[in-house]
């Protein structure tokens, strides 16, 4: 395993970690709950034998993404995965961020795709799980409206109106 340089300047500190097992330049903590496979460089939490470059395996095999400031406005407090290409460029992004400005435990999603010549919002989920989708929604299979409903124009009108039977 390489060195560890004190880059910072100031004095140096001496960490000592406990290590399982130290093979070559594979590193692996506590049996498996933490493993650096150099050779393919790839990092396990839960496995020594990651099969992507990062595994986490686990009966509960949850991630937090946790913005610790305390941004309480709309799209404050955000947290994000972004997808890049070879280029750098932002081809898709999972955003989300607080709802509204004065209440911070409401959250909204937004699913976000390349234009080709920006990052633009596709989908928004907010608070009260409206979905909006900037473009056309194209839906191969049915469309359930429980107990009715109605299709309405953009100005609130119901264009077409299903009873809870489904008669139009």
């Amino acid at each position: 395993m390489g060195d560890f340089y004190n880059r910072g300047g100031g004095a140096l500190t001496t960490t000592t970690i406990n290590a399982t097992t130290i093979t070559g330049d594979d590193l692996e903590i506590d049996s498996g709950t933490l493993s650096i496979d150099e050779t393919n460089n790839r990092v396990g939490m839960g496995t020594t034998a990651p099969g992507t470059q990062l595994q986490i395996e686990s009966n509960t095999p949850y991630v937090t993404l946790k913005n610790d400031t305390s941004e309480n406005t709309d799209g404050g407090c955000e947290a994000k995965l972004i997808f890049e290409d070879h280029a750098n460029t932002s081809l898709g992004q999972i955003e989300v961020s607080h709802s509204g400005s004065s209440d911070d435990t409401k959250g909204k999603m937004i699913l976000s795709t390349h234009t080709g010549s920006s990052l633009t919002a596709a989908i928004t989920i907010n608070e009260a799980q409206k979905v909006t989708a900037a473009g056309d929604v194209q839906v191969t299979g049915d469309i359930i409206l429980d107990d009715g409903g109605s299709l309405k124009e953009a100005g609130g009108t119901a264009a077409i109106t299903f009873d809870g039977s489904g008669h139009v």
